[in-house]
């Protein structure tokens, strides 16, 4: 799982990750930990195998079909 941590107030639009950054190592760590006890906590299925499910086709990609259903279910007359 990458890890991505942002100041969103100086950074609004999430383009300079500072997780890397030995500054922000701490509270990058202390936010990973708390989201993975999340995910085993609630037996989150992205959990298995690596999260495979989740990025690969059908859940990640590129649509197959040019107007989703759920793009036509709401549609007024």
């Amino acid at each position: 799982m990458p890890i991505e941590l942002f100041d969103l107030t100086q950074d609004p639009y999430e383009m300079h990750n500072l997780a890397g950054e030995r500054a922000h190592a701490e509270v990058a760590k202390k936010l990973m930990n708390r989201l993975l006890s999340e995910l085993y906590k609630t037996k989150d299925p992205r959990l298995k195998n690596d999260g495979e499910f989740y990025e690969t086709p059908p859940m990640a990609g590129p649509l197959k079909e040019k107007s989703p259903g759920w793009k036509n279910q709401n549609r007024k007359p």
